[in-house]
């Protein structure tokens, strides 16, 4: 699983502070500003151990950058019935909750997603890497759209974004069924020339 790599971490100076050079870490470099050759950052491995202070670091920073991404997708999405020329009450009033849905639920699967189970056959669930799953901003124009849309034409707002949210849900099962499709049909499928 995904959090084998966090177990055992020693109280040694290198398990909780490591031997980084922590002001190239820390401080940002400007390459027009910068004299001489700039540094190569550090690889690090998928599996590696990193110290303590530097995965908290990293978790705090990954953490700030990625919950301005969660929340904003449905701050837009309800901010739009906010307007006093497409106006619903009900979407409008709901923003809050809809802002801690997609926090509860990136959390969830977040966890779903590092700790990688098994299931049948040698299919797992998760990938066993640390990686967020949030709201997307891909669908994020079609949402506002079909939202206000259905707002101007006298119908409910929330209706139509739990329309927008139940066609996501089919569209994700499909996508769960095509990926146990085997490769050599997915080749044929979809060959070099269309995926590159």
């Amino acid at each position: 699983g995904g959090l084998e790599v966090c177990s055992g971490v020693s109280c040694t100076k290198d398990g909780l502070i490591g031997n980084y050079d922590w002001k190239w870490l820390c401080m940002p470099v400007i390459p027009c500003l910068s004299s001489g050759k700039l540094a190569p950052p550090p690889f690090l491995g998928k599996d590696d151990r990193l110290p303590l202070v530097v995965s908290t670091l990293m978790g705090l920073q990954h953490c700030l950058a990625m919950l301005g991404g969660i929340v904003t997708v449905p701050s837009l999405i309800a901010g739009d019935a906010c307007f006093p020329w497409q106006f619903d009450a009900e979407l409008c009033g709901s923003k809050e909750y809809l802002i801690s849905t997609s926090l509860i639920v990136s959390g969830l699967l977040t966890i779903l997603q590092v700790l990688r189970f098994k299931l049948v056959k040698g299919y797992f669930f998760g990938t066993g890497l640390i990686s967020v799953m949030g709201t997307s901003f891909t669908f994020l124009p079609i949402a506002r759209d079909i939202v206000t849309s259905e707002i101007r034409a006298g119908r409910s707002g929330m209706e139509a974004y739990g329309a927008f949210l139940g066609t996501c849900i089919v569209a994700a099962l499909v996508e769960v069924a095509i990926s146990f499709v085997p490769a050599r049909f997915m080749r044929r499928a979809f060959p070099p020339v269309v995926t590159g």
